[in-house]
């Protein structure tokens, strides 16, 4: 018995400790590890931007969910009040993205479509809930051509999470 209680004990020695990435002490570098940026058009981001401060009352989580309702009901990314995501859409909007990025967005997508509901508070957060999901899925399966190795990087790359 004691020989198995040592073993033990010399075993959770040996295996370390989870790791995770601290996000606030590398949110810049995060942020850089994928080359990514976002094909949708820009011309109705302002207005979107001046109604989800108008909303939000300073809040920074309502201002990002009343921002993203409205801009992805704009571009008929998100149909309504409704928790609906419109992947036909979106894959339009893709089209200048390579192939293989794309696809990879696309399932993004469709698998964040498939778990997230949306909260509604001073703005539907299900638009905002998505693209994050989306965001993160994409970047932990960022393609090489747009992939930036650092230490940090690779870990984000594979699925280390963030503390």
């Amino acid at each position: 018995m004691w020989c198995l209680l040592v073993a033990v004990l010399a075993l959770l020695q040996t295996i370390p400790a989870e790791e995770c990435i601290e996000y606030e002490d590398h949110e810049a570098e995060i942020h850089k590890c994928c080359s990514y940026v976002p094909p949708f058009p820009r011309d109705t981001f302002r207005e979107c931007q001046n109604q989800a401060e108008e909303k939000a009352d300073g809040d920074k989580h309502d201002f990002m969910a009343c921002l993203f309702q409205c801009y992805f009901n704009t571009l008929e990314i998100v149909s309504g009040d409704e928790d609906t995501l419109n992947q036909d859409k979106i894959a339009e909007y893709l089209h200048q993205m390579s192939e293989n990025a794309r696809n990879i967005l696309l399932a993004a997508y469709k698998e964040c479509a498939a778990k997230t509901t949306g909260i509604v508070d001073v703005c539907n957060s299900y638009a905002m809930d998505i693209e994050m999901c989306a965001i993160q899925l994409f970047e932990r399966q960022c393609p090489d051509e747009m992939f930036n190795p650092s230490e940090i990087c690779d870990k984000v790359r594979a699925g280390v999470e963030f503390c």
